[in-house]
């Protein structure tokens, strides 16, 4: 239990104050994820096989969604998934849960299209941390109106038997007239 807690605070430290949840019985510890991260680059810098990996994934399960392949959805995400879903109020613990929402949202509002508008994935040996600002359209079940939805998101991925799989997730929708996005320099 202490190594959870321990890997649980710096994951909370990682994702900027804006994730809490765990990656599960296991995951590595932080000094052993540190020691099995490639020599190549600084620590957390993710790898372009990595990287582009982790993407297709998420790309993946957006396209589920948008399908509406709920048994596709489901392999996407790992049996201990830990996380919060847009409004969410409490913690959402175990695929089952992650997977009775995503069930309320296929049927309130079928996706038609998604756009990743900017991407960062970190990557610790067997953890990655992935932040992300997309779009989703869907159509209203009620009224058939065409919406878009503006995500924020953060995503923790966890590496089992050499591939890429999601262990929790934190998507906040944000308000449309939110300010554009802006980087150092830009």
């Amino acid at each position: 239990m202490t190594q959870k807690r321990a890997v649980l605070a710096l994951v909370f430290v990682f994702g900027g104050g804006v994730l809490i949840g765990h990656v599960g019985p296991a995951s590595l510890s932080l000094a052993q994820t540190q020691a099995n991260a490639p020599a190549a680059g600084p620590p957390g810098q993710a790898g372009e096989a990595d990287r582009v990996a982790i993407l297709e994934h998420i790309d993946g399960i957006f396209q589920a969604c948008i399908r509406q392949d709920r048994e596709a959805i489901r392999r996407t995400h790992t049996e201990d998934w830990t996380g919060f879903r847009g409004q969410s109020r409490g913690i959402m613990r175990g695929r089952e849960a992650y997977m009775k929402d995503v069930e309320n949202g296929l049927k309130s509002f079928p996706g038609i299209r998604y756009e990743i508008l900017d991407s960062e994935v970190q990557v610790y040996g067997d953890i990655a941390v992935v932040y992300y600002v997309a779009t989703y359209t869907g159509r209203a079940a009620v009224g058939g109106e065409e919406r878009t939805n503006l995500l924020r998101t953060v995503d923790i991925y966890r590496r089992e038997a050499g591939e890429w799989i999601q262990a929790g997730s934190n998507v906040s929708p944000l308000n449309p007239n939110a300010p554009a996005l802006t980087r150092p320099g830009d």
